[in-house]
């Protein structure tokens, strides 16, 4: 009755009810049939895309590089240059003098450059036993920024004990420093007081990275070693009358009348002298100007310089009788071909027969044509869907006519 009620009075016109709460989700339902559909087939191999933009800079790689030891003169080891890679520092070792012979290391070189400063690390064998002999003289470079001022006998110390004074030595030992370079490192030398003229090798590419004194030998106890002067071990930053250390037993000393180096000197002073009348001697043990005026107007100078890329000349090999290097004039056939030896290179072909094609070491490669059309040897494709052939031994311009897109077999 009620329910017959509210419907007599909803047809009347009655007010529209609460909307009512949603249902319940349904039950998932089976899943359907797999459809009856088949795998396309693969698609056409598309055409060769369009050239790249231009790749960046090539980094400088050196597959062989300079390994180059410096030297400060001082107790303070030097730093590699711009450019350049630190791989070890030391002390600066020259030779050992042994009783008839002697074993040198060149100055520019890594084997000068000793991790620890060694009294004597050296052991004599012979069939029957090995042991340490105190008739070996090691040589060391010594320090060299000594001030005008001072006299090198009051400088340097006469003799040092190894045991005792083994820190005090080596503040007068010079330090050295070991540096991977990517360009080669020489000197170049003026045989005169001033600077040489660098403008040629400058022009040509070569950089400063110091100046110095133009070094060419050293003696020790008995004999002595050189150096050649085209390396940079040649010239010396530094000037001193004392240039090396003598090791021997427990003794470190500096000051002796065996050891002697010679320098290079100013040719002009020896112009017009009678050389029997005896030496040119200059005392540079003395303080004050004396040995500033000696370095500055007698000693030969010399700079070392490393080589750039800049203006840097490449050379080329003339080419071969059958290599060609052809173009031709914008139209219908413009573009260019270079091949190289064996047939290998590529060819470009303007408007009408646009395209290029590229020859691999025996004849591999593609060809594309203007229309569209592109052949790559090794497998048969085509781009039409026309399948086209090309038999063994057919030219170019055979293969070219069947059109579409092909690979030889």
């Amino acid at each position: 009755k009620q329910w017959y009620q509210r419907r007599v009075a909803i047809t009347a016109g009655g007010e529209t009810g609460v909307r009512g709460v949603p249902g319940l989700k349904g039950v998932r339902g089976p899943e359907g049939k797999a459809g009856a559909g088949v795998k396309g087939a693969k698609g056409a191999r598309g055409l060769p895309g369009r050239q790249g933009a231009p790749g960046e800079a090539a980094q400088s790689i050196q597959l062989n590089p300079y390994i180059v030891a410096f030297h400060s003169q001082k107790n303070t080891p030097p730093t590699c240059f711009d450019g350049m890679t630190e791989l070890w520092t030391g002390y600066s070792f020259m030779f050992v003098d042994v009783t008839k012979s002697i074993s040198a290391q060149r100055l520019s070189e890594p084997g000068s450059c000793w991790r620890e400063f060694y009294m004597n690390p050296f052991q004599i064998c012979d069939a029957a036993l090995c042991g340490q002999s105190v008739d070996e003289y090691i040589f060391w470079l010594s320090t060299a920024d000594i001030p005008d001022n001072f006299k090198t006998s009051d400088w340097y110390p006469n003799q040092l004990n190894a045991i005792s004074d083994m820190e005090q030595a080596k503040k007068f030992i010079s330090r050295c420093v070991v540096c991977i370079s990517e360009a080669k490192v020489m000197a170049a030398h003026s045989f005169k007081a001033q600077r040489p003229n660098l403008n040629k090798l400058t022009a040509a590419g070569w950089k400063e990275l110091y100046e110095g004194y133009s070094f060419i030998y050293q003696t020790g106890a008995n004999r002595g070693s050189g150096t050649e002067l085209g390396t940079h071990g040649s010239c010396l930053p530094l000037f001193s009358p004392v240039t090396i250390v003598q090791t021997n037993g427990l003794a470190i000393k500096w000051l002796s009348n065996s050891p002697k180096a010679l320098w290079i000197l100013d040719y002009k002073h020896l112009q017009g002298r009678d050389l029997d009348d005896g030496p040119s001697v200059r005392y540079v043990d003395e303080g004050g100007d004396a040995r500033r005026m000696y370095r500055e107007r007698y000693l030969g100078r010399c700079v070392v310089l490393v080589k750039t890329t800049e203006n840097r000349k490449v050379y080329y090999e003339s080419p071969a009788k059958d290599d060609m290097n052809l173009e031709a004039a914008s139209g219908s056939g413009s573009g260019y071909a270079e091949y190289g030896s064996g047939g290998s290179g590529y060819a470009e072909y303007g408007s009408g027969g646009s395209g290029y094609a590229e020859y691999g070491n025996g004849g591999s490669g593609y060809v594309e044509y203007g229309d569209g059309s592109y052949m790559e040897y090794d497998r048969i494709y085509n781009s039409d869907e026309n399948s086209a052939s090309v038999v063994d031994g057919e030219s170019l311009e055979e293969a070219s006519s069947h059109g579409g897109d092909m690979r030889r077999n």
